[in-house]
C-alpha cells in the first residue's frame, strides 16, 4: 500500500511557535512530496493537547474523515487495550501467556506458552519470529531480546478477547473508539468498508496499481490487532490528544508512563527504544 495517513503532534502551541513551522510551507513540501514520491492520496494533521493546528488531504483522498489501513499503529491500539484490562485487575503484565489462552492453539511446543509473559509479547522479547504465525509459532534463539514480530500482537488480540469475553472488534468499539468519538475508525474489514475505507495501492515496476487490501485471514502471518485497524486522520488526531491529555479517562496517565517508557533497548543503525507499540528514540530518523 502506498497511500498514508501522517498525524504529527507537538506538546504545546509554544513549543510549535518556538520552531517557526510555517503551514503554508508544511503544505507545500507535502505536495512536492507527493509528487516526486508518486503518492496517490494522503491526510496529514498537526495537533497539540487542545486543538488540530493543521489537516489537510492531498491527491485522491478528499476527506480529513476518510478511513486508512493504519499499519503498524494498530499495535498502539492494542497495547492501549491491554493496559485498561490491566488496571481493571483481569491481566498482569508480567503473567504467563497460558494463563489467559490455550497455547496449544498456536505454538509447535505447548510449553513455549508457559514462558512467554505479557510484557514480553507488548515489548516483542519473547523470542518469537518476525515471520511466524498462529499454529507455527515457537521461541527462538532471540528470547529475550527485542525481535518484531506481528505475532506478538496477535497473541495479545487473543488475551483480549478471552479475558473480556468479547470479540477484539466489540471491545476497541467499546472502550477506545466511541469513548474518543472515533466514527471513523474499524477493527474490520467489513465496517472499514461502510465507513468509506480508501483503496490501497500496490508499485508495480514504479506504477501505483488501485487494489483491495490484503485483509488478514486465520493463515496470514499478520493480523488485524497487529497491522490492520483502519482510521482516519480526523480520528488520529483525536486518539493522539488523548495521549496529550493525560488519558482523557480512558486510560491512567501511569499506564501511559508504562507504555511509553517501560521500554527495551533496540540497537539497529539508528539506536532506539520498543515498548507497547511505541518507539521512543532521541535521535533525528530520517524518513
Amino acid at each position: 500500500m502506498i497511500l498514508f495517513a501522517y498525524v504529527i503532534t507537538f506538546g504545546n502551541n509554544t513549543a510549535l511557535a518556538n520552531t517557526n513551522v510555517k503551514y503554508d510551507n508544511i503544505d507545500n513540501q507535502l505536495k512536492r512530496e507527493l509528487d516526486e514520491l508518486h503518492i496517490p492520496g494522503m491526510a496529514v494533521a498537526i495537533v497539540d493537547s487542545k486543538e488540530v493546528l493543521l489537516a489537510e488531504t492531498y491527491g485522491n483522498c478528499k476527506s480529513i474523515d476518510t478511513p486508512f489501513i493504519i499499519g503498524s499503529v494498530s499495535k498502539s491500539f492494542t497495547a492501549l487495550a491491554i493496559m485498561r484490562l490491566v488496571e481493571e485487575d483481569k491481566i498482569d503484565l508480567d503473567e504467563k501467556i497460558s494463563a489467559y489462552i490455550a497455547p496449544s492453539a498456536y505454538f509447535i511446543n505447548e510449553s513455549d506458552g508457559n514462558k512467554i509473559t505479557v510484557r514480553q509479547l507488548l515489548n516483542q522479547t519473547g523470542g518469537l519470529g518476525t515471520y511466524q504465525r498462529f499454529g507455527n509459532a515457537k521461541i527462538t534463539e532471540s528470547y529475550g531480546q527485542h525481535q518484531y514480530a506481528n505475532i506478538n500482537y496477535g497473541l495479545l488480540g487473543e488475551i483480549i478477547e478471552a479475558v473480556s469475553g468479547v470479540s477484539y472488534s466489540e471491545y476497541m468499539n467499546k472502550k477506545i473508539f466511541l469513548p474518543l468519538h472515533m466514527e471513523h475508525t474499524a477493527a474490520t474489514l467489513e465496517q472499514s468498508k461502510e465507513n468509506g475505507l480508501i483503496r490501497g495501492y500496490r508499485n508495480y515496476f514504479g506504477f501505483p496499481i488501485a487494489g483491495e487490501p490484503d485483509y488478514p485471514d486465520e493463515h496470514s502471518w499478520s493480523t488485524v490487532p497487529a497491522g490492520y485497524l483502519s482510521s482516519s486522520v480526523s480520528d488520529m488526531a483525536k486518539y493522539l490528544q488523548m495521549y496529550l491529555n493525560e488519558g482523557m479517562g480512558i486510560i491512567s496517565q501511569d499506564s501511559l508512563n508504562t507504555m511509553f517508557y517501560e521500554n527495551v533497548y533496540v540497537d539497529d543503525n539508528t539506536p532506539y527504544y520498543y515498548g507497547m507499540g511505541w518507539t521512543l528514540t532521541e535521535e533525528y530518523t530520517e524518513p
